[in-house]
């Protein structure tokens, strides 16, 4: 039976034995992050496109961080 876990905005961490996830700040955007995106597997999943641009992507987390009804962590 797997597992299940409600998330909140007041979460910071999550671990499985698999991964963490951390919620997401500004410090994690950097050249690694933003490789990520050019990944072809990472495309079919994801709509949003950098454009090969850092300052691009951490205007669009920066926006992402203040939404309300988003809850935003970063993959470790």
């Amino acid at each position: 039976m797997k597992k299940q876990f409600r998330l909140d905005k007041n979460q910071k961490i999550i671990k499985t034995h698999r991964f963490l996830l951390k919620k997401m700040e500004l410090k994690y955007v950097n050249s690694n992050y933003l490789k990520w995106f050019s990944s072809e597997e990472i495309k079919k999943y994801i709509e949003y496109s950098p454009n090969n641009k850092l300052s691009n992507l951490k205007i669009n987390v920066k926006k992402q961080l203040k939404e309300k009804n988003v809850i935003f962590f970063a993959i470790f």
